[in-house]
């Protein structure tokens, strides 16, 4: 799994122990989760894991320094004013000023290329700082306000928790191409943004179409595209975010899609929240979600109990047929590409379609799925309906 010599010798003279400090401590490493997930879900080499929990504990105490940044630097970099230079170190962006206006471009029948996406998206500091109040375009209400951004943008249907942090993702992402600082910024106009679908939206540009399953992704799981890594391009969101579009790039055209017929009847559409289960440990059912909407796209994200930085996520389209949920996977992160699908689609599951039984409850309050042909028990997860999630 460590192919790199260099990156293995980093690891030969860290000392033996090191594991057990990491569980005094605690791992505080961005997305190392997407690593370790892969031997504790799978039955991985053991070693793999302590390699990469000791590289954990030697980037806690960093992580844990950047934490202390002022708060100064810290607004700068929740717009994703700091970037990777070609060394690979976090430098500052030199030429940002206050955004007061917004360029309206041209209706584009081309989508945005990938290289629009490596950026670095700290999206949470403007969800402190912004109700949807402040944007220029409000309506009445919070639901009216969400529901013009998301005609103007071809946003498919979601929760409003989900629909809002889009939003403010959308948001920071113009903040970022304009290079705008948080403070004294205006919020975009609505015809700034751009349209997830050529086919659907109002708004002038027109996003690659690799780009709203990541989306989907942060939105749900509260990441952010960030490149702090010792070893970028191998642990970090932004290196992540690339080896997204490029994976995406590799869905096979015989990979599985929708089918030309579905019920317009969906008793899954919805919001839901793990009650129980395990994939491999157990996981944590505060922060383990999964989302359907009306037409057809689903996210999930998993984390496990006791290591709050491990996690599974995967999104995409789905179906119900037959009593089978089918998961149509454009999105995965590293630990959820290692899951076995069969047919292999393209690399990292993208395109597999993930196939699950299926049992709802009379009332539709409760959801059990496990993977098709598995047993009762084990990789059962058992969800609730919920109106909003709790975290």
């Amino acid at each position: 799994m460590i192919a790199d010599p260099a990156f293995a010798s980093t690891l030969a003279g860290i000392p033996g122990d090191a594991e057990k400090t990491l569980l005094q401590h605690g791992a505080q490493a961005t997305l190392l989760e997407d690593i370790a997930v892969i031997n504790f879900t799978y039955g991985g080499v053991a070693l793999t894991i302590s390699l990469v929990l000791v590289l954990a504990v030697v980037f806690s105490q960093r992580l844990q320094k950047q934490k202390r940044k002022s708060t100064a630097e810290e607004v700068k970099r929740a717009t994703g004013l700091f970037h990777l230079s070609e060394s690979g170190f976090l430098e500052s962006e030199p030429s940002l000023s206050p955004c007061t206006s917004f360029d309206i471009p041209k209706v584009q029948t081309e989508p945005l290329p990938p290289e629009k996406y490596y950026v670095t998206l700290r999206w949470q500091a403007l969800r402190a700082k912004t109700s949807w109040k402040d944007f220029p375009w409000a309506g009445a209400s919070r639901e009216t306000t969400l529901a013009t951004w998301s005609n103007a943008v071809g946003c498919p249907k979601l929760p409003a928790s989900m629909t809002e942090a889009l939003l403010l993702i959308e948001t920071s992402l113009l903040f970022t191409w304009d290079r705008c600082t948080l403070s004294d910024s205006h919020l975009p106009p609505l015809n700034a943004y751009a349209r997830y679908s050529a086919t659907s939206g109002t708004a002038s540009l027109l996003h690659n179409p690799a780009w709203f399953p990541l989306a989907v992704d942060l939105a749900l799981s509260g990441d952010e595209m960030i490149p702090e890594s010792m070893f970028p391009g191998f642990v970090s969101t932004h290196a992540l975010a690339k080896r997204h579009f490029e994976y995406w790039a590799q869905i096979p055209s015989t990979a599985p899609g929708l089918p030309n017929h579905t019920s317009t009847h969906n008793p899954v559409v919805g919001a839901w929240q793990l009650v129980s289960g395990k994939i491999g440990l157990k996981l944590n059912d505060q922060t383990t979600k999964l989302i359907y909407s009306e037409d057809g796209w689903m996210v999930a994200s998993l984390r496990w109990a006791g290591w709050p930085y491990f996690r599974m996520d995967y999104s995409g389209r789905y179906y119900l047929k037959n009593g089978v949920m089918h998961h149509l996977c454009h999105y995965n992160s590293p630990g959820a590409g290692m899951e076995t699908v069969k047919p292999v689609q393209g690399p990292g599951n993208y395109g597999a379609d993930r196939q699950r039984d299926m049992f709802l409850s009379e009332d539709g309050s409760i959801l059990t799925l496990r993977p098709l042909g598995g047993q009762i028990g084990g990789q059962n997860l058992t969800w609730r309906r919920v109106d909003e999630f709790t975290q």
